[in-house]
């Protein structure tokens, strides 16, 4: 799914949000227990997924620990905006 989206579409490019990926086959088969995973796209983004069954606080937990962070890409421009603020190590800054 998510060739069909981008960072910007699936947070509605409000920086308020973060993204999460989970695989499937770890919904399905590892936390299970009556979740499953239904593909229900929207006007703003193709890829959106829908959980479904009785989401407890453990099975919460376990979908926040079996899921990774998916990062805003930073584009080559705001890399050279960055890379003049940047200080060496002298300073502190990064290198």
């Amino acid at each position: 799914m998510e060739r069909l989206s981008s960072f910007e579409k699936a947070t509605l490019g409000d920086s308020r949000f973060k993204l999460l990926k989970i695989n499937v086959g770890i919904i399905r088969h590892y936390i299970n227990d009556g979740l499953d995973v239904a593909h229900n796209p929207v006007a703003e983004n193709e890829a959106h997924c829908l959980i479904t069954g009785h989401i407890t606080a453990g099975k919460q937990k376990q979908l926040l620990r079996s899921s990774e962070e998916v990062f805003r890409p930073v584009l080559k421009q705001e890399k050279r905006e960055d890379k003049g603020q940047e200080g060496g190590k002298e300073d502190g800054g990064l290198i």
